[in-house]
């Protein structure tokens, strides 16, 4: 059969939710890479092809949300179905469709999977710093100004918007990868930038929606100003979850590179039993790093109760009341 037209059942069974009909299909394509490249060629001679997004927008547009994860984590097709001839705007409207769609289903996961799928990973080593600009592009033009019928969805929502902004900062203020034999002075100078920006983003009020009613807002911000006021910046955080575990894995990865090539400094510096004492103080930071990154990435709510409610009586070391 036809490559084109099998890639076109695609499309139809991907609307329909047939995930068996699916995952047979995209194994079709798979058993033969001359499948896949005659795709390339319909492509380029302008044959009306169905393309990576138009998969995408089939699947949010019928809120088929286990075909989409499919698609996006389980399998490769989708780098294969890249349009070359089209130009960057036509591949931000339909990617912005598709987040719409998503939007007017209030299905934030659909959201966050097409931003982590189009983001890529969350090294800073090989990103292209126009990829994060047009993800922000994206993001300003699906945004439905009935999403805020729905508080939390409109919290994520803003959550992904401001991350995104970090993104761009943090990449467009970077040098290029540093090799892990670069010098202390670059090494410490990229640390810092790093930290900097960090620090900035990190402010709760950098990404929280004040409350509409002026002595609401005024007593919140009394609240989070107090820094014995662990309960209700503690509310805050977890509001704001999406935000702060994806901050806060991508800072961890960067800081766990740049530490490995610090270590490679010290070892040229310091004799047998400074660098014994040093590197008890490098495993340490090391381990706090891993645990960061474990906890943002698979369990971020491993110190929050069953019901992710806070109580005045929780504190952080106890899960579902348990030490």
């Amino acid at each position: 059969m036809d490559p084109v037209t099998k890639l076109k059942e695609l499309r139809d069974a991907v609307r329909r939710g047939k995930i068996d009909e699916v995952k047979n299909i995209v194994k079709w394509f798979e058993q033969d890479v001359d499948r896949i490249r005659t795709l390339s060629k319909a492509y380029e001679n302008t044959r009306a092809c169905p393309t990576q997004d138009d998969l995408v927008i089939a699947a949010c547009s019928h809120n088929q949300k286990h075909v989409l994860d499919y698609l996006l984590s389980q399998t490769d097709i989708l780098y294969y179905l890249t349009d070359s001839t089209q130009n960057i705007t036509e591949v931000i409207a339909k990617r912005t469709k598709a987040v719409r769609h998503a939007l007017r289903l209030e299905d934030f996961e659909m959201v966050e999977k097409l931003y982590n799928y189009w983001s890529g990973d969350l090294y800073w080593k090989g990103h292209k710093k126009d990829k994060f600009n047009n993800l922000g592009q994206i993001l300003k033009d699906a945004e439905n100004p009935a999403i805020v019928k729905n508080q939390q969805l409109l919290i994520n929502f803003k959550c992904l918007v401001t991350l995104n902004d970090f993104q761009q900062e943090l990449y467009s203020k970077l040098p290029e990868p540093l090799s892990h034999d670069a010098s202390a002075k670059d090494t410490a100078g990229v640390l810092l930038t790093v930290l900097s920006i960090y620090d900035k983003y990190s402010d709760i009020d950098r990404v929280r929606i004040e409350d509409v009613t002026p002595e609401v807002e005024l007593l919140l911000k009394s609240y989070l100003a107090d820094p014995d006021s662990e309960y209700y910046r503690a509310q805050m955080y977890i509001k704001y979850e999406v935000y702060f575990r994806k901050l806060d894995f991508n800072i961890a990865l960067l800081l766990l590179e740049k530490l490995y090539i610090i270590r490679n400094h010290l070892k040229k510096r310091l004799n047998t039993e400074q660098l014994k004492t040093v590197s008890d103080t490098y495993r340490e930071i090391e381990c706090a790093i891993y645990h960061l990154i474990y906890r943002t990435s698979e369990d971020w709510r491993l110190y929050l109760p069953a019901d992710r409610q806070l109580t005045e009586t929780h504190h952080p070391g106890i899960y579902n009341g348990v030490e």
